[in-house]
């Protein structure tokens, strides 16, 4: 089986100098809502929301400023060696939730000028976003900073999301998109048609590994995705079973208890990593796991 990783944001915590959590207080200073708004540990789309409410109401900025802003200041955050070793893992297919390109200026020397190759050219959505470099595809499923517009923030953005990605999944693109006509992702995965045209494929085709993810309850696209995936693989009896794992420090096993008993039920695989010896010994842990994991599967990079 084929290996994927999906890379999240904590990933950057590890970078020094700009951080989500100085970018949030400059955005809410932004939009003129300092000492109105108060960030204090909210899941991002909904925070967003109100920053959007609070700016569109007080006629502050416009979404179309706000998004501008995030682009620019998100890629201040530089790679770290967490970046470096994940983006050197000999797995061609990475997803990531992060908008900056910390994972390809890892590889690349000027990610600037890669160009989205993905089949569509997507101006809000990112179901087929994606940037190539050699053999490697990385997946930006939240938007790229490249494309303001693209990035996903907030709960309407979410939903709209998450419309396309079941039209994807169960109608196909002919009545979507002019540039490729596909039928449903189920229709294709019942006659064992395995071509990988957005990342939703993936979850189909490759053993996936996720790291760095909170996978909070409010990224409801992902969820979804998740859930559906279970009722796909079990209701219509496919033949083909990938893998999902899913990476989490044993320090938080008590408070993410819940969460992870709902991922078990959706058949991903938890896999708890000792992190009492800070983030940087917890993600190389989780490195090695994932290199052991591709190792055994293809013997051949041994």
């Amino acid at each position: 089986m084929k290996t994927a990783l999906l890379v999240g944001n904590d990933i950057n915590n590890l970078s020094p100098g700009y951080s989500w959590e100085t970018l949030l207080k400059e955005l809410i200073n932004f939009v003129g809502g300092k000492g109105n708004i108060k960030s204090s540990g909210e899941q991002f789309p909904l925070l967003y929301e109100e920053i959007w409410a609070y700016a569109e109401i007080n006629k502050t900025k416009s979404e179309f400023d706000i998004k501008e802003f995030i682009s620019e200041k998100v890629q201040k955050i530089k790679p770290n060696v967490i970046h470096e070793k994940l983006a050197c893992l000999p797995v061609t297919e990475i997803l990531t939730t992060n908008y900056e390109f910390t994972l390809e200026e890892s590889v690349v020397n000027e990610p600037s000028s890669l160009k989205n190759t993905g089949a569509v050219s997507e101006q809000k959505y990112s179901l087929f976003r994606h940037f190539k470099f050699n053999e490697k595809r990385f997946w930006h499923i939240h938007g790229d900073a490249n494309h303001p517009q693209s990035i996903a923030l907030g709960y309407e953005q979410y939903s709209g999301y998450l419309q396309n990605m079941r039209n994807y999944m169960v109608s196909g693109t002919k009545d979507t998109y002019k540039s490729i006509r596909l039928e449903s992702l189920i229709k294709r995965l019942k006659t064992r048609d395995h071509s990988t045209y957005s990342w939703i494929d993936l979850f189909f085709s490759h053993d996936i590994h996720i790291l760095g993810l909170g996978l909070d309850f409010v990224e409801i696209h992902l969820w979804w995705l998740l859930t559906y995936r279970a009722r796909v693989l079990n209701g219509h009896k496919l033949p083909r079973r990938n893998k999902i794992f899913y990476y989490s420090p044993t320090s938080r096993e008590e408070k993410d208890k819940i969460k992870h008993r709902f991922l078990r039920a959706y058949g991903v695989t938890i896999r708890e990593v000792d992190d009492s010896s800070g983030k940087d010994n917890y993600y190389s842990n989780v490195i090695s796991k994932i290199d052991n994991h591709f190792l055994k599967n293809h013997p051949k990079y041994r």
